[in-house]
């Protein structure tokens, strides 16, 4: 097992189990390509991640994989975010037109679906805080002597 923080894997799970759930009944979501980005954008990151435990099980993680590893997330995640979101927004018309997971008058999917979309708005800098603090522990980030040149700058004014 790995460690992580409960709420934010429960999180990112309940999102891609809901995000699947859109992309297989919203027949717009299913013909888009923002689909194809959204799941391709998840799939990277996820080779990625188990390649590393992976090579990790049997033996010393070569540092290249550990730099993609903890790197990858830098392009990725906003990209998983704008897929996501694009699903999202090309699916509201559809819940709302539709009624698909709503029940009147206690529920309506439609505007469940842009307050989940406005979260994104707290979630996107929270998440990619947290993952640049896990990059900068794993790869030795600013302030790590290992990150650090061991010499020093050829910058000075020579006068």
């Amino acid at each position: 097992l790995v460690r992580s923080p409960v709420f934010t894997t429960d999180l990112q799970v309940a999102s891609r189990v809901l995000l699947v759930n859109v992309v297989a009944q919203v027949p717009v979501a299913q013909a888009h390509i923002i689909s194809v980005v959204m799941l391709s954008a998840w799939s990277l990151v996820e080779i990625v991640r188990y390649a590393f435990y992976a090579v990790n099980l049997i033996g010393s993680v070569p540092y290249p994989l550990t730099w993609l590893r903890y790197s990858i997330f830098l392009f990725d995640y906003p990209l998983g975010v704008a897929g996501e979101l694009g699903v999202l927004y090309v699916s509201l018309e559809y819940f709302r037109t539709s009624g698909l997971w709503s029940f009147p008058p206690y529920f309506n999917a439609y505007y469940a679906m842009m307050a989940i979309m406005a979260s994104y708005a707290w979630g996107l800098p929270t998440m990619y805080t947290f993952m640049l603090k896990q990059r900068r522990k794993a790869l030795g980030g600013s302030g790590s002597q290992s990150s650090k040149p061991k010499t020093r700058s050829r910058s000075k004014k020579v006068d």
